[in-house]
C-alpha cells in the first residue's frame, strides 16, 4: 500500500485497475477515458516507479 501511495493518481488508478481487479487494457482505457496506448505507457511508468520503490526499500519484487 504504501508503495502505491507513492505513485500519482493518473500511474496508481490504471495499476489498480488493471493488476489488482484484473480489468483488460482496453477496458481501463473506457473506464478512463483515455487510449489504450496510454494506458500501456502508464503500466509501464507504474510498475518501474513501484519496483523502484520497492527495491528501495530491501524487498525484492
Amino acid at each position: 500500500m504504501r508503495g502505491l501511495a507513492q505513485l500519482n493518481f493518473e500511474r496508481r488508478s490504471v495499476l489498480v485497475l488493471h493488476d489488482l481487479e484484473n480489468l483488460p487494457q482496453k477496458d481501463v482505457a473506457i473506464v478512463l477515458g483515455i487510449p489504450v496506448g496510454t494506458v500501456k505507457s502508464r503500466l509501464f511508468h507504474a510498475r518501474q516507479a513501484l519496483r523502484q520503490y520497492l527495491e528501495a526499500q530491501g524487498i525484492e519484487p
